[in-house]
């Protein structure tokens, strides 16, 4: 307990009361159901859904771009319709998690307004992910509609920001997109949604962490969330094919390969005391994330050649019991590659605690981690 509400989460309580109640009773059951060991776990806290696969950028770091079964499997023409978005958020309003809705570009699938609204009508805290690129337009209607969150992707300046999305203008766009929002928000008078920029760590990226963190402190933004760069060698993969084949049967990989890097393409002490400037920019009115939350140490072994394990983690994985991600096509996922069931087909409390997730969350109980975890997935560290 003293852990949870330690450090940004004891951010999250302050600024944020309802969500960190809902944030720390999913991590409190996640931590019930993963101490049990009998592979059940308890409503998870969060639902991420991935509305759709398909995007309008084209971004360099992106698995679709390197990896096409992953761009195949994720982009077919078979996204849930209305009513099918309608009954997940039914199947889980009654424990009212929090809703992570992302893609892809969500405002690319075609009922995406009516979808966020059920799920606002359902009374639950609704946070979404995009490229902000699409936005602009309707800034009124995610004002008025009580979206509670929005995460806009910046990043590096506009040349660099619009290189690594592969489109150019798409950083000026996200910006208006921004402006638009706030410009809602002061004339209806509402302090909802926050708005939070993610920065992904990248080779072509990370020396300009400074001066975007400058800029971006003048958008009347939320928090500026610096993500570390997810990548895994190719030995690592192969392990990892191994392992989960011998474990779990899988023989196809649909995600993993398309983060195959022998080496990160990052200075890791420049990133390293890059990150440690970039916090003392803080104050009341822009906060500075970095997630992971690493040591200096970890940061250069995260970044560097060899194998990385982390400290100041558990090296265990806790998302299975902890979310529950749903894929564009109602897939329910407790890892990459790892399908437990399909929700066009049945409830999400069928699925949730049959044979195949038991099975899968005895087996991570035991192991702990698999070879990809800790570099290549980001909810291994949530």
């Amino acid at each position: 307990m003293k852990k949870l509400i330690a450090g940004n989460n004891l951010g999250k309580i302050l600024e944020r009361p309802k969500f960190a109640a809902k944030y720390i009773a999913g991590k409190l059951k996640a931590n019930i159901g993963y101490s049990a060991g009998n592979g059940y776990a308890l409503n998870p806290g969060r639902v991420f859904l991935v509305l759709t696969g398909k995007c309008n950028l084209k971004c360099s770091m992106c698995p679709q771009d390197k990896h096409p079964d992953f761009r195949d499997a994720f982009t077919e023409d078979r996204d849930n319709n209305i009513a099918e978005l309608k009954k997940i958020i039914d199947d889980v309003s009654s424990f009212k998690p929090i809703i992570m809705v992302s893609g892809g570009e969500l405002f690319m699938h075609p009922s995406w307004r009516e979808f966020l609204s059920y799920i606002k009508e359902k009374g639950m805290y609704c946070s979404i992910g995009s490229n902000g690129t699409l936005m602009k337009k309707h800034a009124s209607f995610l004002v008025e509609s009580g979206i509670d969150e929005i995460s806009i992707s910046i990043d590096g300046t506009e040349e660099v920001h619009d290189e690594i999305r592969g489109i150019p203008g798409s950083y000026r766009r996200s910006l208006d997109s921004i402006a638009a929002v706030n410009a809602e928000k002061e004339r209806l008078g509402m302090d909802k949604p926050r708005i939070n920029i993610l920065f992904t760590i990248t080779p072509g990226n990370y020396k300009l962490i400074e001066q975007v963190a400058k800029e971006m402190e003048q958008l009347q933004i939320e928090t500026f969330r610096i993500g570390h760069l997810n990548f895994l060698s190719q030995s690592d993969f192969d392990a990892h094919m191994k392992i989960t084949g011998q474990l779990f049967g899988i023989e196809r990989d649909v995600s993993w390969a398309g983060f195959i890097a022998e080496e990160s393409g990052i200075d890791a002490q420049y990133i390293a005391d890059a990150l440690e400037r970039i916090k003392n920019m803080q104050n009341k009115n822009f906060k500075v994330t970095v997630f992971p939350k690493f040591s200096r140490d970890e940061i250069i072994r995260y970044y560097s050649k060899g194998s990385f394990q982390s400290d100041s983690f558990k090296n265990a994985c806790l998302a299975p019991w902890d979310i529950g991600v749903i894929g564009p096509q109602g897939e329910l996922v407790t890892c990459p590659n790892y399908v437990v069931g399909n929700l066009r087909n049945h409830s999400f409390s069928d699925l949730w605690n049959n044979d195949r997730a038991r099975k899968f969350r005895k087996i991570i109980k035991e192991k702990k981690h698999l070879p990809a975890c800790s570099r290549g997935c980001c909810f291994y560290y949530i």
